[in-house]
């Protein structure tokens, strides 16, 4: 063995680079962050914090749409804000699975129908489910779902 490997062993075994360029650029980023003050590192901590803040919180419209303020026997469009079907269900705060299309209608039996198009329905019951959110029975005037009747959030209702 030569001289150059031993040398190299030693330098593993105590956790020493076998070279000057095998210093990490964190433990370089490390030890200068070691030498500033402690104002320093308290400044660009805030920095960093009010950075965050200004790039995580939202300003301006984000085209959210104010909930209706229901009452029954007015007629309202029935209509997803996100622009997807809407699931009218049997029970207040049943979310009707994941299905989406007309042939799967049937596969879930808390849907009464999938409401597409946008059609006029009638408000027959308005509650409060969990975490406030407000639910409404709704009859549907038009569409592929005329006359029939269930549950949707208030949120897809328009005037």
């Amino acid at each position: 063995m030569s001289e150059n490997d031993k040398d190299d062993e030693q330098k593993v075994a105590n956790n020493e680079p076998s070279t000057p360029t095998e210093t990490t650029t964190t433990n370089k980023s490390i030890d200068s962050l070691k030498k500033l003050s402690p104002k320093t590192l308290i400044a660009i901590g805030i920095g960093i914090l009010v950075l965050g803040w200004l790039v995580f919180t939202p300003s301006g419209d984000l085209g959210t749409r104010n909930i209706v303020e229901t009452q029954k026997g007015q007629s309202y469009v029935v209509e997803n804000p996100n622009g997807t079907t809407v699931k009218l269900t049997k029970a207040p705060g049943v979310s009707g699975g994941m299905t989406d299309s007309a042939e799967d209608e049937g596969i879930d039996d808390s849907i009464v129908c999938l409401v597409k198009d946008a059609p006029q329905g009638t408000v027959e019951n308005v509650t409060v489910g969990n975490l406030g959110l407000r639910f409404v029975k709704v009859k549907i005037t038009e569409g592929a779902c005329k006359d029939k009747s269930g549950w949707i959030s208030a949120i897809n209702l328009r005037e």
